[in-house]
Parts: structure tokens; C-alpha cells; sequence
């Protein structure tokens, strides 16, 4: 029984794990123009860094607030 549990539960933390979004494994992407905003991106170390991003271009990893980071690639769905 405990053997049984530890499983489910396993699979259950790795199905978690696998179905992050495609956006936050994105790699960070500053975009092709100059401008400097202040964004925020999910790292592949498991945390949201700030980054400056240039203003166009870019990729989807790219959120205006830590909260919205931390919303989309931290919390478990």
C-alpha cells in the first residue's frame, strides 16, 4: 500500500513537472530593439529573473510583472 502510494504520488510530481508551459522554457529574449523596459522571464534554474527587454521582438517568455511570472511558470495547473 505505501509502496502504491509512493508511486502515484511520484507520477503525479512528474506529470507536473513535464507539463510546464512551452512559454517558460523559453529561452530569455531581449528582441531586436533598443528600448529598455523591465520584464520579467522564468529561468530555467526554476525562478522569474528581471531582464530588460528592447521593445519588439522577443519571445513569449516575457511577462510586465513578477506576478504574472510567477503565475504562469511557478504555480502547479
Amino acid at each position: 500500500m505505501k509502496l502504491s502510494m509512493f508511486y502515484s504520488v511520484f507520477f503525479i510530481l512528474i506529470g507536473l513537472v513535464i507539463s510546464e508551459s512551452p512559454r517558460c522554457m523559453q529561452p530569455i529574449d531581449r528582441g531586436f530593439c533598443y528600448a529598455s523596459k523591465p520584464r520579467y522571464a522564468y529561468t530555467r534554474e526554476g525562478g522569474c529573473q528581471q531582464f530588460s527587454y528592447g521593445g519588439c521582438g522577443g519571445n513569449e517568455n516575457n511577462f510586465e510583472t513578477y506576478e504574472d511570472c510567477f503565475k504562469t511558470c511557478l504555480i502547479p495547473r
